[in-house]
């Protein structure tokens, strides 16, 4: 049972991680390719 419930939190963490893709992905994208690039990747 401990399988398991390992198994399920995997499948909580992967489908949370997709979820704040559809979030951070194109927070990334406008961070990379805005004409004024923060300090933080320079």
């Amino acid at each position: 049972m401990k399988m398991l419930k390992a198994l399920l939190m995997a499948l909580g963490a992967v489908l949370a991680f997709i979820g704040n893709l559809g979030i951070v992905t194109p927070m990334c994208f406008s961070l990379f390719y805005s004409p004024k690039k923060p300090a933080v990747l320079e």
